[in-house]
């Protein structure tokens, strides 16, 4: 069968790693896949030598808060594309104007919507931003919701005709296959990148950066790596860098590379980062984005790892200090692990797509 996938680039691979995961997959079983994405999603398709759908790549005012414009030049060549080729699937992330425009011309049984919880319900934002959400994201003939919790993902009360299946974060295939040595550094995660983020994600992106090297100044034995997947950020926070025990690394870098040598993990609490550390039974340290409409959708996410996996797992507050970081370190560190293991959503996932596919 040929299989499409389209995944927003920004702000950071939320929206590409779970959709890479379910094509390179698919991949494997014999199956002609291909995918777009543009900004930083561009680098992951080619670390996982998925074929590109299209080159060319959409320019700065092409691209909007919520995704490529529908009616530009490259989502029209791509739709066009779409339509001569005639794939059996076309599996879209984070592009709601995109998946109802595609809709409108391309047998919407064809089209999956790979959505985040957040997409259909997230309290922090406007009624009316919510009921665009469902109009476009459900305009697919069928949804995959992933993520911490498959029990607690909220689905819209309306009707859209959609088939929705709910299931735990898809995961990347590097975690999946990952193996850890003995942990040796305490690794940071600030999650993506800052490309067409909010003021207030770069905000809380150096303030969490920030906490991290302050933190280094009390455990002068311990070595400690920054990933930020931007040089923009690595800029900013090298401003504040006053300790030779701290490395931040702003290239994309496999995930398996990140969490191989870690002791634990201090980091944003994004949908898939947390499942990934779930999965690796690694201990952890969860922050919040501030300010913006994440911060309702990562506490959430935090509250469920924590319940999932209490003591390894600790929140931190955005008010608390350096110290408060180390005491929880630590805590976190000596805390037995209770033995659950998180089961990703990728066989439920795979399953979903081939079904929807062959029928």
């Amino acid at each position: 069968m040929r299989i499409y996938g389209f995944f927003r680039g920004f702000p950071g691979l939320g929206r590409v790693v779970s959709g890479i995961s379910i094509l390179s997959m698919l991949k494997d079983m014999g199956h002609e896949i291909k995918a777009y994405s543009y900004l930083q999603g561009v680098q992951a398709l080619k670390e996982h030598s998925i074929d590109f759908l299209l080159e060319k790549q959409p320019t700065k005012n092409q691209v909007m808060a919520i995704g490529i414009n529908p009616i530009c030049e490259v989502a029209g060549e791509i739709i066009s594309k779409i339509c001569r080729d005639k794939p059996d699937m076309v599996i879209v992330d984070g592009e709601p104007l995109f998946i109802s425009t595609l809709a409108m011309v391309y047998p919407r049984r064809k089209i999956i919507s790979l959505l985040n919880p957040a997409d259909l319900y997230n309290p922090a934002l406007p009624v009316s931003t919510i009921k665009f959400y469902h109009s476009h994201y459900l305009a697919a003939g069928s949804a995959i919701v992933h993520g911490v919790d498959r029990d607690s993902i909220v689905l819209p009360d309306e009707d859209h005709k959609c088939e929705i299946l709910r299931t735990n974060t898809i995961l990347r295939r590097d975690i999946i296959d990952a193996k850890l040595s003995e942990g040796k550094e305490i690794v940071s995660i600030l999650g993506g990148g800052s490309s067409n983020s909010s003021d207030n994600f770069w905000d809380s992106t150096i303030t969490m950066g920030k906490q991290v090297i302050d933190v280094a100044k009390y455990l002068h034995s311990e070595q400690f790596v920054i990933y930020c997947n931007d040089s923009r950020v690595e800029a900013k926070l090298s401003e504040y860098m006053n300790s030779d025990n701290v490395r931040i690394v702003s290239e994309y870098t496999l995930p398996h590379v990140m969490y191989s040598t870690a002791k634990i993990v201090i980091s944003r609490a994004g949908r898939n980062t947390i499942s990934e550390i779930l999965y690796l039974k690694l201990p952890a340290i969860l922050m919040s984005s501030c300010g913006d409409f994440r911060s309702s959708e990562q506490e959430k996410n935090i509250d469920q790892a924590c319940a999932f996996r209490g003591g390894r797992f600790l929140k931190l507050e955005n008010r608390e200090d350096g110290k408060a970081l180390v005491e929880k370190i630590k805590t976190a560190i000596a805390a037995a692990d209770n033995g659950l293991l998180f089961v990703p959503g990728n066989k439920d996932a795979i399953d979903f797509v081939l079904n929807k596919a062959e029928n």
